[in-house]
């Protein structure tokens, strides 16, 4: 009888760990989040079947008049932690300097290290609802990131 029930309650726990709910996040989700960074301003966000391009311009002060610099970043999705996604910096132009880098895309939301740009999914409206649940993986298809949120 113990062996029955063994076998019966591995199997739910091997279900439960599998199952996962996939959320559409869109480029404008994107685009909203991004919206709260002060020195970023016209953000436009394309999402590809392979990556993910943020174009817009940043605000550096220079003394005693604003510059803003036209930017384009493009990024590769690499994993999921937590509650955060990963992308990998491909490109950004005009120029990759690692010290403005970091200043223009670190923020409590944003994160930049090593080439690697982390996203807090909680400050996306349809994922901060679900209050549990990691993520288990990430896709682009369609034009639209695809999370997977493991329950």
């Amino acid at each position: 009888m113990p062996c029955t029930l063994v076998r019966l309650t591995n199997g739910i726990r091997s279900r439960v760990k599998s199952s996962y709910m996939a959320v559409p996040v869109t480029s404008s989700m994107l685009r909203f989040v991004l919206n709260k960074k002060r020195r970023i301003n016209q953000i436009n966000v394309f999402i590809t079947n392979e990556q993910v391009i943020i174009s817009g311009k940043v605000c550096l002060k220079k003394v005693a008049f604003l510059h803003a610099i036209p930017f384009r970043v493009t990024l590769k999705p690499l994993w999921a932690e937590g509650r955060r996604m990963a992308f990998q910096l491909v490109k950004l132009r005009p120029v990759n300097i690692q010290f403005i880098t970091k200043r223009v895309l670190t923020k409590s939301f944003l994160k930049y290290e090593k080439s690697v740009l982390y996203i807090d999914l909680n400050q996306i409206r349809p994922l901060n609802r679900i209050p549990i649940g990691k993520l288990k993986g990430i896709m682009l298809k369609d034009e639209i990131v695809y999370v997977w949120i493991g329950i």
